[in-house]
């Protein structure tokens, strides 16, 4: 949950490496949220693929499939996962809708960094990220199929 809420004493005890670790994703969630806002597909296929998203897990009900399910939402003519790009968005969002959790401090959610999320979204859908905050930005079907093709092959496949 990154560093708020913690003492001094606690934040000095923390290694070096963790505090350095904060700064760099910091800098690269800044650098992701600029070039999403600027549609910058070049700089967003650079960043995209190793950052790492949160999702919001909901109860799969189906039968046939063990996996986990993912928040999904419609906006305008199509479907969306819903991603965030840091915790604190996460936060937000469940203060701002408390009755979609049982409880605010307790949201079920799994990450996946920028190629998870691709090799599981289908072609179909588009990612809204960071709702109900000032960073809520849309990335249409069409925008992440341009960004699926500039962004570097998955050492994952």
């Amino acid at each position: 949950m990154g560093l708020a809420g913690k003492t001094l004493d606690a934040i000095r005890l923390l290694p070096f490496n963790f505090l350095l670790f904060e700064r760099r994703f910091l800098v690269t969630l800044n650098h992701i949220l600029e070039a999403l806002a600027q549609d910058n597909q070049p700089e967003i296929a650079r960043l995209f693929p190793t950052h790492t998203f949160t999702l919001i897990e909901l109860a799969d009900e189906s039968e046939d499939e063990d996996g986990t399910a993912a928040l999904t939402a419609e906006v305008e003519d199509f479907l969306v996962l819903v991603a965030f790009t840091s915790n604190e968005h996460v936060e937000q969002f469940a203060e701002k809708v408390p009755d979609m959790f049982e409880s605010e401090d307790d949201i079920p959610a799994f990450t996946a960094n920028g190629n998870e999320l691709m090799g599981f979204l289908p072609t179909d859908f588009g990612i809204l990220f960071n709702p109900e905050s000032s960073d809520c930005f849309v990335m249409s079907p069409a925008v992440i199929e341009q960004l699926r093709a500039e962004m570097p092959e998955s050492d994952d496949a």
